[in-house]
């Protein structure tokens, strides 16, 4: 059974894809964090989880802006 502490990394590994705009990383780890939070009880995280994975596949199939990142209005990055 999957600790938290094993959650924290893929957390942090889907924020830096998110960011960079990996959308096929995103997907698969968003993928990966969903199975392992419902393993260890966290059904609100594998929800989120499932969430993102779900707007990462849309990013991948319908990508905009020049390099394939979809534009974000008002953020900062």
């Amino acid at each position: 059974m999957p600790m938290q502490s094993s959650i924290d990394p893929l957390i942090d590994a889907i924020n830096l894809e998110l960011v960079a705009g990996n959308w096929p990383a995103v997907v698969e780890q968003a993928g990966v964090l969903s199975a392992n939070a419902l393993a260890i009880g966290e059904v609100q995280l594998a929800e989120l989880a499932h969430d993102i994975r779900v707007i990462a596949l849309d990013a991948v199939h319908y990508p905009s802006g020049d390099d394939g990142r979809l534009e974000v209005v008002g953020m900062v990055g």
